[in-house]
C-alpha cells in the first residue's frame, strides 16, 4: 500500500486500522541495494501523527485517531485498548521499528507486524 491510498480510504469512508512502522527509511531497498545508500534515508522530521489530517481527515463529521508506541509496553497497551479494538473509525498506530525488532530485519518486521495484526482479530 502506498501512503496516498490513505486519502482514498478517507474519501470513501473506510475505517481500517493502519500499522505504521518507522524503520528510518526503506528497509527492503536497504536489503536489496545496501544499507548505506543515502537515498534510502527519509527525513526524521515527518510527523506521522498528522497523516490522517493531511490526507483529508479534517473534514466535518469524519472521525480518526492516531496512536504512538515508543515502547513495547505502550504498544501492548494500544493493542488491548477497547477503543482501538472496536475500530469504529480510521486509525493509525505508529511505532518505531526498534520497538518490534532491529530495523534491518525486514522480513522479521513483516512477520511480527502480521502477528500483531492477527491478535486484534482473535
Amino acid at each position: 500500500m502506498t501512503v496516498q491510498e490513505i486519502g482514498t480510504y478517507i474519501r470513501n469512508g473506510f475505517t481500517p486500522t493502519i500499522f505504521l512502522i518507522n524503520n528510518d527509511g526503506y528497509t527492503i531497498e536497504r536489503e536489496i541495494h545496501g544499507p548505506e545508500q543515502q537515498y534510502n534515508d527519509i527525513s526524521p522530521m515527518w510527523d506521522y501523527q498528522c497523516m490522517l489530517e493531511f490526507f483529508g481527515g479534517r473534514q466535518p463529521g469524519f472521525k480518526s485517531k492516531s496512536y504512538q508506541a515508543k515502547t513495547v509496553e505502550e504498544l501492548e497497551g494500544i493493542l488491548t485498548n477497547e477503543e482501538f479494538i472496536k475500530s469504529e473509525y480510521i486509525q493509525v498506530c505508529f511505532s518505531a521499528a526498534i520497538v518490534l525488532v532491529q530495523s534491518m530485519q525486514a522480513f522479521a518486521n513483516l512477520i511480527i507486524f502480521d502477528a500483531a495484526g492477527r491478535n486484534l482479530l482473535t
